[in-house]
This record gives structure tokens, sequence and C-alpha cells, in this order.
């Protein structure tokens, strides 16, 4: 009867490190649900659920089995957590949610209080400041770039009339050679044709002498 009632007594004692079990786990579930975390953070709640779940029943198998691994002992956690799923599991999840609500409440309200001051006596006086450098060197950068645009647009304009004003003199300067070429032309033909003249004019008076002379 004695080892019985001392079985009977580990197995109740292993349900109730079952409920604990159930509990923590309801802790994490209602963690997870109340704070929106990412993967990594999951996964390391995790590791930390199923480290704190194996110490909590090594310490009950030490604390009341006396460390001896028995089947008991594997049913009885078995039994606990299932028995707080059935029961305890949705009035504990309820009772933790609203308890993490009024604590968020508690603590993200004063903290927003603190945050608004610090937003609007640090923080935008800071990012003012930086947005109109940053506009006023964007101004000065895009007028730089205007006044290097206008220089280019200016230089090249003075070398396309400088071009142009070189084709116009070359131009010129053909035209006027060509006038004189043609003068000097003009003078030769004209010269030609006071030599053919005065030839002509020769040649007509030694005809007429000619004449003059036959009839005597």
């Amino acid at each position: 009867m004695g080892e019985v009632y001392s079985q009977l007594l580990s197995l109740s004692l292993f349900i109730i490190t079952g409920i604990v079990i159930g509990i923590l786990f309801d802790i994490f579930r209602v963690l997870r649900k109340c704070f929106k975390t990412a993967d990594f953070i999951t996964y390391l709640q995790d590791i930390v659920f199923w480290f704190l779940a194996g110490m909590i029943t090594l310490f009950s198998i030490f604390k009341f089995n006396q460390g001896e691994i028995r089947i008991y002992v594997f049913l009885g956690i078995f039994i606990g957590i299932l028995l707080y799923a059935i029961t305890l599991s949705k009035i504990v999840v309820k009772f933790l949610v609203s308890i993490l609500q009024t604590m968020k409440k508690l603590i993200l309200i004063p903290l927003q209080f603190v945050y608004n001051i610090f937003h609007k006596i640090i923080v935008k006086p800071i990012s003012n400041f930086i947005n109109n450098n940053i506009k006023v060197a964007i101004k000065t950068n895009q007028k730089k770039k205007v006044n290097k645009i206008n220089d280019i647009n200016k230089k090249n304009k003075k070398s396309k009339t400088d071009e142009t004003n070189k084709i116009n003199t070359m131009n010129v300067a053909n035209d006027i050679n060509e006038i004189s070429k043609s003068k000097k032309i003009n003078k030769k033909q004209q010269n030609t044709t006071k030599d053919n003249k005065l030839f002509s004019k020769f040649s007509i008076k030694l005809k007429e002498k000619r004449g003059i002379l036959g009839k005597m």
C-alpha cells in the first residue's frame, strides 16, 4: 500500500508538472499573439520553451522521484497537459491576454508621451535642419549645373559664330580673288582687243600705201 500510495502521489505531482508546462506553453503563445515578432525571435522562443520545459521535468524527477525515470512520470506529464488543455487553457489565455494588454497600455502610454516630447524637441528640429540644408545644397547644385550648361552653350555659340565668321571671311576673300582675277582677265582681253585694233589699222594703212605705190 505504501508503494502504491507513493506512486499515486508522484503521479499526481507529475500531473501538476504537466499543468505547469501547459501554462508555460500558453504564456509563449500569448506573447506571440500580443507582440508580433520576427521568425528568428519565434525560433528563439521555441528553444527557450523547450529548455524550460526540460528543466521543469528534470527538476520534478529529481525532486519528487529521486531521479528515477519511470513510465508513470511521462504518463502523468501527458495527462496534466491534456487536462489543462481541455479545462483551464482558455481561461488562462484570456487572463494572460487581458494582463498583457493592460501592461502594454500602462507601459506604452508614458513611452508614447516621452517619444512625442522627444520627437518635437529634438527629432523635428534636427530633421528640418537637415532637410533644409539638403534642399539648399540641391538647389545650389542645380544652379551650378544650369550655369555650367549655359556656359557650355555660350561657348558653343561663340565657336559656331567664330566658325561662321571665318567661313564668311574666307568666302569674301575668295570672292575678292575671283573679282580681281576677272578684272585682270578683262584687262587682258581689253589690251588684246586694242592691240588687234591697232594691228588692223596698221595693216589697212599698209594696204593703202601699197595701193598708192602700185598706181604710181
